[in-house]
Parts: C-alpha cells; sequence; structure tokens
C-alpha cells in the first residue's frame, strides 16, 4: 500500500511530471462515441443463452422429430390409413414389413402410434392457445384495473379453478358425444386460470414502473398499455408457462383415454394406445411399450425446453 502512494500522482501534480515521460494518445471523436459491443436484442440474448443449454436443445431437436414423424411418419409404412385391419397379421411383432409390429385386429402400431402423437399434440397445442388467449386477456385486466373489479375477477377464478376437470368431463360426455371438441374444452375450462395469475402478478408489478407513467402521460388507452406496453414485458413469463403446459395437456388426455374416457374408436391417441396395449401387456409387451416410450420422450422433451426457456428468459434463476 505505501509503494501504491508513493507510485500515485494527483491531477494538481501533474504539472511537475516531466512530459517526455507522457505518452500522448490523440483524441478520435467518432471512436470514442462508437459503441463497441453488438446490440441484442431481448430475444437474441434469450436464444442465446438457451443454446448454452444442451438439454434444452436436446428437448427441443425431440419435439421437432416426433412432430415431423406425426405428420409424414403414418404414409413411411403402413399406408397412412389408422383404421385399416388385417386380419391375417393380427399380433405381429416389429419386422420389415411392420416397423412398430400390429394389434390383435391386425392395424399397423407405426401408423396408429404417430396419428395419435399427432393427436395428442393437436389437443394440447390448441388447450395452450385457449390458456393464452383467455389468461392472458382476464389476468392482464384484473392485474391493471385492480380494486373491486380485482376481488370479483379472483373470487370467480377460484371458484372456477374448484371444479374438477375430471367431473366435468365425465359430465359433457354424458350430455355430448365424445369428441376432441368435447375434451378441448373440458381441459381448457379450468386450466386457464393459472395463466391468468401469472399474468396477473406480472401485470401487479409492472404497471408502477415509470415507463406505464410516461405513456399515460402521452395519453395512452387502458388498451394500448395492457396490450402494447404491459403483456409485451411478460411474454417471456407465458412462453414458459405454455411450455410446461402441453405435457400436462397431453398426460391429462392419456390419463383420461386410460379410464375410458378418451376418443372414441378408432381413432387414436397415445393414451387410447396405451390403454388397448395394457390389455395385451404381458402376450404382446410392445403394444404398450412403444406407445409410451413416444408419450415419455414427448413430455420429458417439453420438460427441458421448458426448464430451458425459464432459465433463458430469466438468468437469475440458474
Amino acid at each position: 500500500m505505501e509503494a501504491m502512494k508513493q507510485q500515485y500522482v494527483s491531477p494538481q501534480d501533474i504539472t511537475g511530471v516531466d512530459e517526455s515521460l507522457l505518452i500522448l494518445t490523440p483524441l478520435h471523436e467518432e471512436a470514442s462515441e462508437k459503441i463497441e459491443s453488438k446490440n441484442t436484442s431481448f430475444w437474441s440474448e434469450a436464444w442465446i443463452n438457451l443454446r448454452k443449454n444442451p438439454l434444452a436443445i436436446t428437448g427441443l431437436v425431440l419435439i421437432l422429430i416426433i412432430v415431423v414423424l406425426s405428420i409424414v411418419g403414418p404414409y413411411l409404412n403402413g399406408g397412412g390409413d389408422y383404421a385399416a385391419q388385417d386380419l391375417m397379421n393380427a399380433s405381429q411383432l416389429p419386422s420389415a414389413e411392420h416397423w412398430f409390429g400390429t394389434d390383435d385386429i391386425g392395424r399397423s402400431l407405426w401408423v396408429r402410434t404417430w396419428y395419435g402423437a399427432r393427436i395428442s399434440l393437436f389437443i394440447a397445442v390448441v388447450v395452450a392457445a385457449i390458456e393464452l388467449v383467455i389468461g392472458t386477456t382476464y389476468g392482464g385486466v384484473s392485474g391493471f384495473y385492480g380494486g373491486t373489479l380485482d376481488i370479483i375477477m379472483q373470487r370467480i377464478a377460484e371458484i372456477i379453478s374448484s371444479i374438477p376437470s375430471l367431473v366435468l368431463l365425465t359430465l359433457l360426455l354424458v350430455v355430448f358425444k365424445p369428441s376432441i371438441p368435447t375434451i378441448i374444452f373440458a381441459v381448457s375450462f379450468t386450466s386457464w386460470v393459472g395463466m391468468s395469475r401469472v399474468v396477473r402478478s406480472q401485470i401487479l408489478k409492472y404497471k408502477e414502473y415509470e415507463f406505464i407513467l410516461a405513456a399515460r402521460t402521452l395519453g395512452a388507452s387502458n388498451a394500448r398499455l395492457i396490450f402494447k406496453h404491459l403483456v409485451p414485458n411478460v411474454v417471456g413469463q407465458l412462453i414458459v408457462v405454455v411450455s410446461f403446459s402441453i405435457p400436462s395437456t397431453i398426460f391429462f388426455e392419456s390419463f383420461l383415454a386410460f379410464l375410458g374416457l378418451g376418443l372414441p374408436a378408432p381413432t387414436p391417441s397415445l393414451g387410447i394406445l396405451i390403454s388397448d396395449g395394457f390389455k395385451s401387456m404381458l402376450l404382446y409387451p410392445h403394444l404398450i411399450l412403444i406407445p409410451a416410450l413416444v408419450l415419455t420422450i414427448l413430455m420429458i422433451s417439453f420438460n427441458l425446453l421448458g426448464n430451458g426457456l425459464r432459465d433463458a428468459f430469466d438468468p437469475k434463476m440458474k
């Protein structure tokens, strides 16, 4: 410390230093104003952070592979007709002719597995989209206006969330014919409440920030404040919630099918295939192992991607 103090030269003493010992650097005004670091947007930074997570990228790649196979897979082996029966080739093990084997009435398990994955993904994505629209709107209005309106809306949300989805779906199946729209309506009827609570909590935080006060001072309407200034700031959290909502919906649909409340035959889904394969699990284990493996990979991949997105949009979560 003493040596450092002796070597220190204050600005007042600079005139007493031999100028020959100083190296003067010429001033370049353009260079001094130039920003050396590359300007990256929020989404670019999130993508960079996501790419650094190998597990999240692995989950994303597996999801893309399953999506592609659910679209083109049925036409690669078996002709693409999930209801086509061939009793002469019933209960076949996986072979060069039937890659995943056949079920007890000769239907190609390869075709039905990827059709089932397509239907399960379709139901999950539609439910997630409904959750996103209703939950964002409901939570945004509730959090932005607050007060008595917020209290009333939150009590309504609590009442809706207290209704068991399984009981609601059972009642709907008694009244309506089991179908994809019925399952979508039953699942999304209560699942949007969680999304609305996430949006509400974020809106309550951001609406006190200075940029909202500035926008309000400039004459922005309440609708513009909500959907142009507040909601875009919670998009990261919404994407994370959606990434976890999709596997939850897939699992719930499979659970319903296993209970016998799924889609009517011969329409396949991963849950229906697992339920059908369970009946002959001891004799033909491939009938349950293959769709169960696809379902497991799909759910693990979405969870890995969801964890990666959470870390990418909020590095403090690492």
